[in-house]
């Protein structure tokens, strides 16, 4: 299964100007007991 989600990335160095990205999540799961939904967070921690 996957999804997207269209995100406003906030960095360090100027965090009232987000930078627009599209995040994919792709997740695998055993032939037929894949979900039909799942949950992603709305906030993470990137660091670099």
């Amino acid at each position: 299964r996957y999804a997207e989600r269209n995100a406003l990335l906030k960095g360090g160095s100027d965090p009232d100007r987000p930078m627009p990205a599209n995040v994919l999540y792709v997740i695998g799961f055993p032939l037929g007991k894949e979900p039909k939904l799942f949950a992603t967070p709305t906030s993470v921690d990137i660091r670099l």
